[in-house]
Parts: C-alpha cells; sequence; structure tokens
C-alpha cells in the first residue's frame, strides 16, 4: 500500500529554496532513514509531511490521501526534534490529553496513554512529572506520544539525540518490535545507527531529496570487504594483499582499517583473505562484505 506520493514538491524560504522539486513515491514496509548535513532541507521534509507547513508548491498524499484529508487523523504519529513536556503535568496526564486529542473517551484516553508507556518500558512512571525522570527517559516518553493510537506512519526526528547508549538502544529494540505493523521515517545524523535500522534510505543534501539506491555487495565490476584489525596493521596487511589474484586495491581511513577491492567474479576471495590473515599472525575485530552505509554516500571512491 501507497505510504508517502510526493509530486513537484518544493518549499522556498524567500529567496532561498529549502526543498527542491522533489517527486518520491514510497511503499508501507521496513523503517525509512532520511540523512543529509545540516540545513540541508530534512525538518522542512518533515514539516512539510506533518502539515506544520504549507508547501510552495507541488502536492503530497500520505496513505494514500492528500495531506490536509480529514481520512488521515490518527493515522501518523511523529516526534520533532525540539518537541518538549510540560512540567506541571504527570506523564500520563500529558499523554492521555493527547489522546483525547486523537478523539479517545476520558477513560480509553487514560489506557492508551499506559499502553504506550508500557512500550517505552515506563509504566511504572505514568504518575511522575517530566524533572523526575532522566533525559533519556523524557526521549522516550516523547517517542511514546507518537505511538498513541497505533499510527501506520511514524516520522522520528533525530529520535535517540542527546541520549545515553542504553536509552538509545531501548528506543531501536521498540522501533524493530513496532515495525511489524507500522512504517517509520526516522532523520538521524547516526549513520551506523540508521544502518542497523533501516533497509531504505533518503538522501537529502542542498535541498534535492532522492532515494539512494542501496549497493552494498558490489560495485560494478568491484566487491568489497571492509576489514577493522584489532592492532595498526593495515599497512602489514595492505602489502600482502597483491599474493591474492583477485585483488584490485585498498583504501584505508586509519592505521587499523582496510576498504579491500576485489574482483566480483571472484567467489572465493573472502575464504583467501581469511587464510592470508591467519597466516600472516593478523587478527581481525569486524570483517564485512559490501560497503557501509556511510561509504555509500559519502566515499568518493566509490566506483
Amino acid at each position: 500500500m501507497s505510504l508517502l506520493e510526493c509530486q513537484n514538491l518544493s518549499k522556498s524560504f524567500g529567496t532561498v529554496e529549502a526543498l527542491k522539486s522533489t517527486n518520491l513515491h514510497l511503499d508501507k514496509g521496513s523503517p525509512i532513514a532520511l540523512i543529509g548535513p545540516n540545513g540541508a532541507g530534512k525538518t522542512t521534509f518533515f514539516s512539510l509531511l506533518c502539515n506544520y507547513i504549507q508547501a510552495s508548491s507541488g502536492d503530497i498524499k500520505l496513505l494514500g490521501e492528500p495531506i490536509d484529508s480529514p481520512k488521515i487523523q490518527g493515522r501518523i504519529g511523529s516526534l520533532p526534534q525540539d518537541a518538549q513536556l510540560d512540567r506541571e503535568l504527570s506523564i500520563v496526564q500529558q499523554l492521555s490529553f493527547l489522546a483525547r486529542l486523537q478523539g479517545f473517551s476520558s477513560a480509553a484516553a487514560t489506557q492508551e496513554a499506559l499502553r504506550v508507556l508500557g512500550l517505552v518500558d515506563l509504566a511504572e512512571s505514568a504518575d511522575k512529572k517530566p524533572q523526575q525522570l532522566s533525559h533519556g527517559m523524557n526521549k522516550r516518553v516523547l517517542f511514546a506520544q507518537a505511538l498513541i493510537g497505533d499510527p501506520e506512519l511514524v516520522l522520528l526526528d533525530e529520535p535517540t539525540a542527546g541520549v545515553d547508549p542504553n536509552n538509545a538502544r531501548l528506543i531501536r529494540n521498540i522501533i524493530e518490535q513496532q515495525s511489524h505493523k507500522q512504517t517509520f521515517i526516522i532523520s538521524s545524523h547516526n549513520i551506523a545507527e540508521l544502518e542497523k535500522l533501516c533497509q531504505r534510505v533518503l538522501y537529502i543534501e542542498q535541498g534535492v531529496l532522492q532515494e539512494h539506491q542501496n549497493h552494498q555487495s558490489d560495485t560494478g565490476s568491484s566487491a568489497v570487504i571492509d576489514i577493522e584489525l584489532c592492532q595498526e596493521q593495515a599497512e602489514q596487511l595492505h602489502q600482502q594483499l597483491s599474493r591474492l589474484p583477485s585483488f584490485q586495491r585498498a583504501d584505508s581511513r586509519n592505521p587499523r582499517h582496510l576498504l579491500i577491492r576485489y574482483d566480483a567474479k571472484e567467489k572465493g576471495f573472502d575464504r583467501q583473505l581469511l587464510d592470508l590473515l591467519a597466516h600472516s599472525g593478523i587478527e581481525y575485530q569486524q570483517l564485512k562484505k559490501g560497503l557501509s552505509l556511510e561509504d555509500q554516500l559519502f566515499s568518493e571512491s566509490n566506483s
């Protein structure tokens, strides 16, 4: 089923084109990453999807309906990056109020508030006020409000920004658990985190938004192995790689890392590499086939 359709969508602020003319079609399914540098237009795009601001031109459809259609009320949840909680009200009071705005009765709103707090493992904190909770716990409360009413589409703008690793892991786990029934679009500067969660990627830079085509396994005639070594032996390994007949070249970010390219037709290169490591006494910490999402998006050496 259609999740999102944009036709010639653009947004300008004065003479600045925050989002240039965009055509996009996405279906429901696995989480979608929204990636781009600061000022690229990510927040503008989210604000258009939430109908917080009006487009300068073009049309948006969400779940097959126009952005301003009453038929999508309650079917979309969002977590803005700068969302705040009211310090004077308890957590359950605030979430119950938001549920009432979606049409829940008073009793049902309280039950819904407790349900989403349970999803983020904060049911026992329902009667506390925000100042009694840690920053990470408050972030989980804000995430919970985006899940009120079981929306089909959930927009998350920097959901783990500024939180400790444990709370970030909890939020990632919840996204994974809920993804069987909800589609998430997640904006974050943490590309490694997005790579764990998302198979689909939108990339935006200087207002140009496009769907990134994932090509982890190979780059044309070359296949790639990304290896992180236990010690600073990248140069030593690089010197020995020429022994392998299908080796093409290797690039390094630091003395413990190599991005190795080899002939994509060679199916046994990974086994040859492991044998070379063993015979050379070089230990590796991590070895994976294919380019990381960061390298796909930003490496000038992609070919």
